[in-house]
């Protein structure tokens, strides 16, 4: 069974290395996937993720204070939430508590490095073999004799990161009140896109719509059927398009680059392309762009 787990930065990095030896120690008929140990040089490692996150049945992400706010990392989440369903997808919580999860990483249910709660890690992967070798009770044998040395690991991980003490973060009341607001500003404009899509049948010609229209629904449905699940996170991710008679060009904010650049992969880009004339029903041409705001 695959297991993808997700990282970004060093600390995560050696984290998810870490793991991925432990989980085949524990549970010797999984395979745990890390990209940066996994993907052969030369393969088109984009590809290599994407299919990687087709055969995966659950998705570990390990999150640190440095990456959890990270393009990568936010990315990635959304591609393997796709892919997985939610309740086989866990933020491995480093030197993170619960209270520090905040945005879309928040909607999964995490699991810090305890013993009881790895233990309970393990044994929903062991639910998940179908595989009369593998009981809660072998499981947790195998766990209580490789936990002293995957702790261990961790520890030293940690320290040699500059995290001595993996306490969770008290946020201050300012950085509370902050999020509270972030929250009701997003409820609002959820609001008003909501409105504007009742309003609004499909895309207007000549006129800047959010990507949320109904047309963009039928486009993601057809990348679905193609199992573009990356593609389809890159699209989501644009903050406004405007379609006039030959061309459909897709907006990113300054911030979400990484996700044009996703996009504009040639082979992605040539994917988008069959999709949108599909929906459409002729060939236009597809623009990516960068906002530019002025401050």
């Amino acid at each position: 069974m695959k297991i993808f787990i997700s990282w970004s930065g060093e600390l995560s990095q050696s984290v998810a290395m870490i793991l991925r030896v432990w989980l085949k120690n524990v549970i010797q008929v999984v395979d745990p996937y890390v990209s940066s140990e996994d993907i052969e040089k030369g393969t088109r490692w984009f590809a290599e993720i994407g299919r990687n996150l087709e055969e995966a049945k659950v998705g570990i992400v390990c999150l640190t204070r440095e990456n959890m706010t990270k393009p990568w990392v936010l990315f990635e989440s959304g591609a393997i939430s796709r892919s997985i369903e939610r309740s086989r997808v866990t933020p491995l919580l480093i030197d993170l508590g619960p209270a520090d999860l905040s945005g879309p990483l928040a909607q999964f249910q995490a699991t810090t490095i305890t013993k009881a709660e790895m233990l309970r890690l393990v044994k929903s992967i062991g639910t998940q073999l179908n595989d009369d070798r593998f009981t809660p009770v072998l499981i947790e044998s195998a766990f209580q004799k490789w936990w002293p040395d995957f702790q261990s690991q961790v520890t030293d991980a940690v320290r040699l990161a500059g995290s001595v003490r993996r306490q969770p973060h008290v946020r201050s009341d300012r950085e509370v009140l902050e999020e509270l607001l972030e929250t009701t500003r997003s409820i609002a404009q959820h609001a008003t896109r909501q409105r504007e899509e009742t309003s609004v049948p499909g895309f207007v010609t000549g006129r800047t719509v959010s990507p949320r229209q109904p047309v963009f629904a039928e486009i993601i449905s057809g990348l679905e059927k193609r199992r573009r699940r990356l593609l389809i996170a890159a699209l989501e991710a644009a903050s406004a398009a405007e379609i006039t008679d030959e061309t459909l060009t897709i907006t990113f904010d300054a911030e979400s680059k990484h996700y044009r650049d996703t996009m504009a992969r040639e082979d992605n880009l040539r994917v988008l392309r069959d999709v949108v004339a599909e929906v459409l029903g002729k060939q236009v041409e597809i623009r990516l762009s960068i906002s530019r705001k002025l401050f």
